[in-house]
């Protein structure tokens, strides 16, 4: 498991942990004794991640990169640094 920590001191998990209910109840416990602060649980619904006309939901459904998004996600890269990567 991976634990994210940012610049501003914000915390975040870098991959789902599943929990059964009882469990998540202890942890939400465990996090507002350490946080000392009343913990909120929002129950928020996932982002469809197939799109919508997919039959088969154990395939990923891959898109392919335009351009525009290529240069958007490589234009603070040198040419050095692609060549290592």
């Amino acid at each position: 498991m991976k634990i994210l920590f940012d610049k501003r001191g914000r915390v975040d998990l870098g991959a789902p942990v599943y929990m059964d209910e009882e469990y998540f109840k202890e942890f939400c416990n465990f996090l507002s004794q350490l946080l000392n602060e009343e913990v909120e649980v929002v129950h928020v619904t996932e982002k469809e991640r197939y799109p919508p006309h997919s039959d088969d939901k154990d395939k990923v459904a891959n898109k392919g990169w335009s351009a525009d998004e290529l240069h958007l996600l490589l234009q603070n890269f040198s040419a050095e640094d692609l060549e290592r990567s």
